[in-house]
């Protein structure tokens, strides 16, 4: 009965070793996870995982040369900028940093200021919050929760800008405004531009796990002066016909009208169209009754 006693403890103990050697170390498990995050950049929880197993790891994970690079891209576009599509371009550099090591703090924190001078205050809030579950300092996490609340006030002056257009769409989620399109199968998007205007833009149900970012084929910025909506468009040229080809992008002017209820948007303005050869073509878009 001894005998078989010790065998039983020796199999265990066996398990326990092999089970052992076979365990994912720490760095191990972020490493896997990152890659698990780059093709799927917009799992929000599972980044927030990466977060915290980092700040959990005794020795700091070295910030690789990637992240490096477009930490330096970044900041030399927010330093060039002049417009906000400049800094918009400054902050997918810095999307790209944090895609590459999703614990950097500093990542989070630029993109946050980039977005907020491209006049995305919902996307500067969303990086702001990620920044403060990097665990910074006292000082600078206060410095980042008054960042927050400073975006928080310039999406309530934009929408008290016109509340018809802030008012009237489906759902609101951190300053954006939804609306479904029946007969497009896809997300409209409405939101604050800077402190006056409004940018629209079309995202699909299958890239809902891009950045937002990547997901703006097809921008409207406009303002509003009474009924009338005037401003710009911008197609990146990502579409294609059923063969590949793709036309190249184009931005046109944008005319317009509101409703006085809100209730509906008519946009005027130009594209390619690929059956066409790619030649520029009007378009106009009604949306008739919002939901």
């Amino acid at each position: 009965m001894k005998s078989a006693g010790k065998i039983i403890i020796f199999v265990i103990t066996l398990f326990a070793l092999t089970a052992s050697a076979y365990a994912q170390s720490p760095n191990e498990q972020l490493k896997q996870m990152v890659e698990q995050l780059q093709k799927a950049p917009g799992d929000n929880a599972l980044r927030e995982k990466i977060i915290k197993l980092a700040a959990e790891i005794k020795l700091a994970p070295a910030i690789p040369e990637e992240a490096e690079r477009r930490m330096v891209r970044g900041s030399a576009g927010v330093k060039t900028a002049t417009k906000p599509a400049d800094f918009k371009e400054a902050a997918v550099e810095f999307d790209q940093a944090a895609l590459a090591a999703p614990w950097h703090g500093d990542a989070y924190y630029n993109a946050g200021i980039a977005y907020s001078k491209a006049g995305d205050h919902a996307t500067a809030i969303g990086k702001f919050k990620l920044y403060l579950l990097t665990s910074p300092s006292a000082a600078d996490q206060k410095d980042a929760k008054a960042k927050i609340f400073e975006e928080e006030f310039l999406i309530e002056k934009a929408m008290k800008s016109d509340s018809r257009v802030m008012g009237r769409w489906t759902r609101m989620e951190g300053g954006k405004i939804f609306y479904i399109s029946q007969k497009r199968y896809s997300d409209w998007i409405i939101m604050p531009k800077g402190t006056s205007g409004f940018e629209m833009y079309e995202t699909h149900s299958w890239e809902e796990e891009l950045a937002p970012a990547r997901q703006r084929h097809l921008i409207f910025s406009f303002a509003v002066n009474g009924d009338v909506l005037e401003g710009s468009s911008s197609w990146d040229g990502t579409w294609g016909d059923r063969q590949g080809r793709l036309c190249e992008p184009i931005t046109s002017r944008l005319t317009g009208t509101i409703s006085g209820d809100g209730q509906r948007l008519n946009v005027k303005f130009q594209m390619r169209q690929q059956e066409s050869g790619c030649n520029v073509i009007d378009v106009t878009y009604d949306f008739g009754r919002l939901w």
